[in-house]
């Protein structure tokens, strides 16, 4: 992977942690336990969704090196970079309020959250770890821009590689959350969301370059 693209996901990931706060903080919180066992119980919740995001990029890398082969004349390749230009674009947007998404018809999404709040309130220590694993899969703005580059790249190693990042960048709000509660807050005053979509919207145009130019891609 190129290193100039690591740093932007790199970057991309650490700007996103207020989102991430937001989405994934109450189950941070439940993934906290008591406070004998926190350290354990936090550690196996991050491993577990680390293991989901890993294996989301694989799966999608795979996905887009299936689509690129299995088309002539690079077309394959161009239609996978636009398609994930594309869908890093509109988080993008999403991340600067122009476009704004429904709440309507997400009862689905409470009902999942409780189950995982019973999960894990009852299952001990492999509880958290499957609370974890289950929260990799949940829909979420980020990991649909991280999805996006892992399928762009063409490469199950690369998009493993690019959903580690987000893991690894996304793990220290999640920890903070699960032992101080509320202190993620103070990070709002640097504006993290703003920045996270201006990365989102250079690796965007790159990827849209490519896509359209036919020129090496930016996310291999």
């Amino acid at each position: 992977m190129d290193t100039a693209l690591l740093w932007l996901l790199a970057t991309m990931g650490f700007t996103g942690t207020l989102h991430c706060a937001a989405m994934c903080g109450p189950l941070a919180l439940l993934a906290g336990g008591s406070p004998k066992d926190r350290g354990a119980s936090v550690l196996l919740y991050l491993m577990g969704k680390a293991s989901s995001y890993v294996l989301l990029g694989a799966i999608a890398g795979a996905l887009g090196e299936v689509v690129i082969r299995s088309t002539p004349l690079g077309l394959g390749g161009r239609f996978v970079a636009i398609a994930g230009g594309a869908v890093l674009l509109m988080v993008a947007l999403h991340s600067f309020g122009v476009i704004r998404h429904s709440h309507a018809g997400l009862g689905w999404l409470a009902r999942i959250s409780a189950g995982l709040a019973a999960l894990a309130a009852e299952g001990g220590l492999g509880g958290k770890l499957l609370l974890g694993t289950a929260n990799g899969f949940l829909p979420c703005p980020m990991t649909y821009s991280f999805l996006a580059i892992a399928a762009a790249s063409g490469s199950p190693l690369v998009g493993a590689i690019a959903m580690g990042i987000l893991a690894v960048t996304t793990a220290l709000p999640l920890a903070l959350i699960a032992f101080a509660g509320g202190s993620i807050a103070r990070l709002r005053v640097f504006r993290l969301p703003q920045l996270s979509g201006a990365v989102m919207l250079l690796i965007a145009a790159l990827t849209l370059y490519h896509g359209f130019t036919g020129t090496p891609p930016c996310c291999r």
